[in-house]
């Protein structure tokens, strides 16, 4: 009897985790990083959203995307965005009438899917855009903070004013697999340029100190930063 017990919960706990493994292995947005959401305008303003893995807005999008039916496979996705979401192996690009979907599968097999959307499901993502959590796209890491605007003067044949901006107070910084990799606070400095000739001038930079700023390695523990982390986010420009 003891035995007729113990195999049926066996049999049961293999089923569960069959179960597990397939919902796993099936998923789109599986919980491996957190993705980031742009518009066409955030493009051109080099901005994008962070949705953190876990969030509200995470978990709805990854239900809404794992659970859409009636998928179409593709040899080729053309469609121009007005949303892309994006993530490691994952892009997710929507327009007012259709969703299209390149990833990678738990067998590195390469998908792409397609669907039609009604324009109502198109407005549903608007709230991915409502998160607070916009950022800028430095092209090797991602960061969210405040820029101060400024001006230089530029010397040549026609002496023109150039606006330029620097970053100020609190920031946090992103690897491109968004993961947390720095916090903190930026001192503000001032260094002489060399301009042309011989018309030099000043600029706001914008410096890690150390004592302000912790660093995280890609399992979120506190690490000593690097040279090469702090002179990409000193130097990380809009």
């Amino acid at each position: 009897m003891k035995f007729l017990k113990f195999f049926t919960s066996f049999i049961l706990f293999l089923i569960i985790l069959s179960c597990v493994s397939n919902n796993d292995k099936d998923c789109i947005i599986c919980n491996d990083s957190n993705l980031s959401f742009r518009t066409n305008f955030q493009q051109e303003e080099k901005q994008l959203v962070l949705i953190e893995k876990g969030s509200a807005e995470y978990n709805t999008l990854k239900h809404y995307i794992n659970n859409l039916d009636k998928l179409d496979q593709k040899e080729n996705l053309n469609t121009y965005p007005f949303y892309a979401i994006t993530g490691e192996n994952l892009k997710i690009l929507i327009n007012p009438n259709r969703i299209d979907i390149d990833y990678k599968n738990a067998n590195n097999e390469r998908i792409k899917l397609s669907k039609e959307i009604s324009t109502d499901e198109f407005l549903n993502f608007n709230y991915l855009s409502q998160t607070g959590m916009e950022i800028f796209d430095f092209g090797n890491i991602y960061g969210k903070g405040n820029f101060r605007k400024a001006k230089y003067i530029e010397c040549g044949i026609f002496r023109q004013e150039i606006d330029y901006k620097y970053k100020v107070g609190k920031w946090k910084f992103w690897d491109l697999k968004r993961n947390l990799i720095a916090e903190g606070e930026f001192e503000i400095d001032s260094a002489l340029a060399i301009g042309r000739g011989g018309c030099d001038y000043m600029v706001k930079m914008s410096k890690v100190k150390g004592d302000k700023w912790i660093f995280y390695d890609e399992n979120g523990k506190e690490i000593k930063g690097t040279i090469e982390q702090i002179y990409n986010i000193e130097n990380a420009k809009y």
